[in-house]
């Protein structure tokens, strides 16, 4: 028995390597690529259109409400940071290296869709007469990509969508215990606090007490809890269930464990060394060496969302008013 199986078996009360998800791999690469091939083509033609001319295939028929970017280009970009996801996560499967490339742009996508939500969310009580409370947590991952690969503006964002979340305006459950847990260990890191409940949605899995440990000086501490969070991982990828994973992104991805070494990493700490067959060495291995480089794409996007109001202060001081008592 390989040592690594050894460490899985060591881990008691928790749930074990789900074998669905360890055989599920060819299914998922063989659909994966299927949809990524339909999609990859349409959504760069359409994100190019709108960064070289600012025109738009689908324009609503009145934009007196609206800015152009902040409605169907937003979702136009979330799609575009899930088919990159495909290529990250086959990269680190099938050619065994880390796409930091990719992880850039999934990141760069995401950022600007998610600015583009909080103003919408800004925005609400003025145009609906309410405040909206309809931010997606599964935004997590690759809002997380970005402190891993260690973009400047990535900690920043996340403490955005910390404080919007502190201000209700995110719908929360316990639907999606990994991604609560990457904001939680996220607000802990930046000092940022979080109403106590959202701690409640881990008592069902071995994340409440990783979350707990995360900064434990002796990385031993965290082997076996490590362990046990890859487990609980590959049993949250199964499809037709309301779970992180179940619609196949980031099935074979340990964002939440990269997310965990790079928070450590930042404050000085080492890095707790297990095995498990979700993390394997592309991700295990990874380490910043150089600063990201800017995806051409999302900066061309970026400059046309701005020549169309786009106000990424505006939206940073219309987040964070919440923390001045204004």
């Amino acid at each position: 028995m390989k040592k690594g199986e050894l460490m899985v078996m060591k881990v008691t009360g928790w749930p074990s390597l789900d074998a669905r998800w360890k055989a599920g791999w060819k299914a998922y690469l063989k659909n994966g690529k299927e949809w990524y091939d339909v999609y990859i083509g349409a959504i760069r033609q359409e994100l190019d259109l709108y960064a070289s001319k600012g025109d738009l295939l689908n324009p609503d028929e009145d934009w007196s409400k609206y800015k152009r970017w902040e409605r169907h280009i937003s979702s136009q970009l979330e799609m575009f940071g899930l088919l990159r996801a495909f290529d990250l996560e086959s990269s680190a499967r099938i050619d065994n290296i880390f796409d930091i490339r990719a992880a850039e742009e999934i990141y760069a996508a995401i950022r600007l869709e998610e600015l583009s939500i909080l103003y919408v969310h800004i925005k609400s009580p003025e145009r609906l007469g309410r405040q909206l409370s309809t931010l997606n947590i599964r935004v997590m991952p690759a809002v997380s990509l970005g402190v891993i690969v260690g973009n400047d503006s990535a900690l920043p964002l996340m403490r955005l969508l910390i404080v919007a979340c502190r201000r209700g305006w995110y719908s929360l459950d316990d639907s999606c215990p990994i991604y609560v847990f990457m904001l939680l260990i996220a607000a802990d890191f930046l000092g940022e606090s979080l109403p106590k409940e959202l701690a409640a949605l881990l008592r069902s899995s071995p994340l409440g007490d990783l979350l707990s440990r995360w900064d434990d000086p002796d990385p031993t501490a965290l082997v076996e809890l490590c362990v046990a969070a890859s487990n609980f991982h590959t049993t949250r990828c199964r499809s037709g269930t309301d779970m992180e994973f179940a619609n196949g992104n980031w099935c074979y991805t340990p964002v939440e464990l990269m997310l965990l070494m790079r928070l450590r990493t930042l404050r000085g700490l080492a890095i707790p060394h297990f095995e498990h067959p979700l993390w394997i060495a592309p991700f295990a291995n990874f380490v910043p060496s150089e600063p990201p480089i800017d995806s051409e794409l999302m900066l061309g996007f970026e400059e046309r969302m701005r020549t169309d109001g786009f106000d990424e202060e505006f939206i940073t001081q219309n987040v964070l008013i919440e923390n001045t008592g204004n």
